[in-house]
């Protein structure tokens, strides 16, 4: 310890020297000396001026060393360790909507324009207000994205977004437009980005021939799924490419391209859920052609098509079956063609058990037989709804609809047993007592 402080006392007196040295002749101390002897006085041995200037070039940048340390951890800084953008994302998490919109939107006034956490905060702002039903600023949002960020590689697939986003509020040109986007951004495309592209493409081609589907424009949709008909995708959405250029030949009113592509589409789909639509369309094809007979057989093995399909998308195919059974045999009862009527009707009443269901067919075929003359028949059938015998077993409440199809067959009943009795009365007064 001692030894230490006779050290200290010694080197304070040489700096003192050193000091008062320089005093003397009139001048302040001169910086260059006095590094030079406090390397001397730290033990640098350098006798060569080179030696020395790089001791003191070493000295310095110890002294610098500090400054240099904070700098470093200020360009460290992450932006997501901002206090602000952690509760803007447990906003976001929690699903607090208006929370998250003002923080952070609050949060993206304070980053600077380059900063790449900006790409993030739109799009989560962009999805934060379409969950909320907000589509129109939603557009907004990615449409600012693709301004700010025009390289992005994720730019396809925001153009797909805006294009299913303008689609959605009715604006189908620009819709259009953006899908457009979609196919015009390959140039900017990355090798390893090609096979998502492809899919991206694909989309767009199909949106945009869903999107002229969707307007009525069907000789435009057609051009486009003409060309998705010629790639290699999955059976599900080739048969519905395939069924949406069937329907657009139908409102074309193609009848006999409709006939030969229904007929190939119930062959190759039949566990697809358009199968129904497709019978009602190929019904309605052989209809608007005049073959009645063919028309009928396409109602006929709709009806019974669910007894040799594993198909479970019931409620569409008995909403397809239902509406093609009444709307051909409706117009095939107006067109008098009472036979063919009578068929789909016969063919429909064995689909359900439930008084609800069979009744009104019931009825149907009811006044079918009045129209071929057979009374008897006509007879059975509103007995059935009157008495309600064959389902007496069921547990079932009487609706309205039901109500009035009794009330209107007690009707008709009386009126065929009044015509009935009246005709045998006729009968005896006009023919010869020996036919009578």
């Amino acid at each position: 310890m001692f030894r230490r402080f006779i050290c200290l006392i010694c080197y304070s007196s040489y700096i003192s020297v050193i000091y008062c040295a320089d005093s003397n002749n009139g001048t302040e101390p001169n910086p260059k000396a006095r590094d030079q002897n406090i390397i001397k006085a730290e033990g640098y041995q350098s006798e060569s001026k080179t030696e020395i200037v790089n001791a003191v070039s070493k000295k310095k940048v110890v002294k610098k060393a500090p400054h240099q340390m904070i700098d470093n951890e200020v360009s460290s800084f992450d932006p997501r360790d901002d206090p602000l953008y952690r509760q803007a994302k447990l906003a976001m998490e929690f699903q607090e909507f208006e929370n998250a919109r003002i923080l952070t939107m609050e949060y993206l006034a304070k980053l600077d324009s380059s900063e790449p956490l900006r790409k993030e905060l739109l799009l989560n702002l962009a999805t934060l207000y379409y969950d909320n039903s907000y589509v129109v600023k939603a557009i907004q949002i990615y449409e600012r994205f693709t301004q700010s960020f025009p390289e992005d590689r994720q730019l396809s697939s925001i153009y797909l977004l805006l294009g299913n986003f303008y689609r959605e509020i009715g604006a189908y040109q620009i819709a259009i437009a953006r899908y457009y986007s979609v196919l015009n951004t390959s140039i900017k495309i990355d090798q390893e980005d090609v096979s998502e592209y492809r899919n991206l493409a694909r989309k767009a081609q199909k949106s945009i021939a869903d999107t002229h589907y969707q307007r009525e424009e069907y000789s435009d949709a057609i051009k486009f799924y003409r060309r998705l008909n010629q790639l290699k995708l999955a059976d599900d959405l080739m048969a519905e490419i395939k069924f949406k250029m069937l329907n657009s030949y139908f409102q074309l009113k193609e009848y006999d391209r409709v006939i030969s592509d229904a007929t190939l589409f119930i062959e190759k789909y039949p566990q697809s859920s358009f199968l129904p639509e497709a019978y009602f369309i190929v019904s309605k094809a052989y209809y608007e052609t005049k073959r009645s007979k063919d028309s009928v057989n396409s109602v006929i093995q709709l009806l019974k098509t669910p007894q040799l399909t594993e198909n479970k998308n019931w409620e569409n195919w008995e909403y397809w079956q239902k509406r093609t059974a009444n709307q051909l045999a409706k117009e095939f009862y107006q067109q008098g063609d009472y036979l063919g009527t009578l068929k789909i009707y016969q063919t429909m009443v064995t689909l359900k058990n439930n008084p609800e269901w069979q009744w009104p067919v019931i009825y149907q075929m009811g006044l079918c037989f009045e129209r071929l003359q057979m009374p008897p028949k006509a007879i059975t059938a509103y007995e059935m709804i009157i008495s309600g015998d064959s389902w007496k077993d069921m547990d079932y409440e009487i609706t309205e609809t039901m109500s009035y199809l009794r009330d209107m067959s007690q009707w008709r009943l009386d009126n065929l047993n009044w015509l009935v009795e009246t005709n045998r009365q006729f009968q005896l007064i006009t023919l010869p007592p020996a036919l009578r």
